[in-house]
């Protein structure tokens, strides 16, 4: 599959920032019906420039499409506790451009700071979104594809985790989860797991401009320490909605750019059958899926938009990194 062009990338950022706007304010509507005339005749043939919602059907249709095809593809309602040295990014994520190094490194900096879980109770949406994996091994098409797409770019990057070694032995099966939304996150939560020294203490990397406030390196937490949930979720792992490995290239990347493109939107969670004994057991209710207020920056309404490669160069912005050899790579 080819990568995005910077052209695609314009028009998904610019149709996402129309949508923001015409929801947040009636002010902004006319303006914005205007503009999005042109959009809206690719996006929504049927849509006749009349005054009316022309984003509401398409947000219908993507939290349809996005809910049907996770249904069908589920293997369980019922997510599953996965660690994080079982996962990397699946090989349709972000059109193969990889994750970005520097918001990987961003996330962990926030991690450090203190760790957020997703639980029944956060109704102020401050733990991290659900994470969507799909199952795979060492040894099948969509793993082996992952696995050499990944381990080349991190031979290739600088200040990425590299995979657990377990599955790099080719002569041996082991289990691997391909991440279709929170790549960043897991490989922040890796990058704890392996101990990695921060991109901002590393040859070629600007610092940034508050860099009083980050952490040179990152170790797991005692278990006694202030962080005992990122502890725990770097050594035992995070609730995940795991899919089925035959969901086919083309619907997984489907389901990466609706995750990116609702990420103003949450599913309601359920207590599991073992909820007593296990404080990770939840069910999600696919039906669910509603726009809340989750209170995201620019940063990070932006960064959903982009491929690897540009949100480095956003990440650098929003850090006030002036220098380093590494901008736009």
């Amino acid at each position: 599959m080819p990568e995005r062009t910077w052209i695609e990338t314009l028009r998904v950022a610019t149709w996402e920032a129309m949508r923001r706007m015409w929801q947040a304010d009636a002010k902004w509507r006319p303006g914005v019906a205007v503009l999005s005339l042109r959009f809206s005749r690719y996006h929504n043939p049927n849509w006749d420039g009349k005054p009316m919602d022309p984003f509401g059907d398409i947000t219908t249709r993507d939290v349809t499409t996005l809910r049907d095809l996770l249904s069908k593809y589920a293997e369980s309602t019922r997510l599953l506790t996965v660690k994080c040295e079982c996962v990397i990014p699946d090989y349709s994520n972000r059109g193969h451009t990889g994750l970005s190094v520097e918001h990987v490194h961003k996330v962990a900096q926030s991690m450090a700071r203190g760790f957020r879980v997703r639980d029944l109770d956060d109704t102020e949406y401050q733990g991290y979104d659900i994470p969507v994996l799909v199952r795979e091994t060492t040894q099948t098409e969509g793993g082996k594809d992952a696995l050499k797409n990944w381990s080349g770019i991190v031979m290739e990057t600088p200040g990425f985790p590299k995979p657990s070694v377990q599955l790099l032995r080719k002569s041996k099966e082991s289990e691997l989860f391909c991440s279709l939304g929170n790549g960043h996150f897991f490989q922040a939560l890796n990058c704890f797991r392996t101990g990695v020294k921060s991109i901002w203490t590393q040859e070629g990397f600007a610092r940034p401009d508050d860099h009083l406030s980050y952490v040179d390196s990152y170790v797991v937490p005692d278990e006694h320490g202030s962080n005992p949930m990122l502890r725990d979720a770097v050594l035992n792992g995070v609730p995940a909605l795991v899919l089925k490995p035959d969901i086919p290239l083309k619907e997984r990347v489907i389901i990466c750019e609706l995750l990116n493109k609702l990420s103003d939107y949450r599913w309601a969670l359920k207590a599991g059958p073992s909820l007593a004994t296990d404080p990770k057991d939840f069910v999600v209710d696919l039906d669910s899926l509603k726009e809340v207020d989750v209170k995201q920056s620019q940063f990070e309404l932006l960064s959903k938009a982009l491929d690897g490669l540009e949100l480095n160069c956003l990440v650098r912005q929003e850090t006030g990194q002036s220098g380093g050899d590494r901008v736009g790579n």
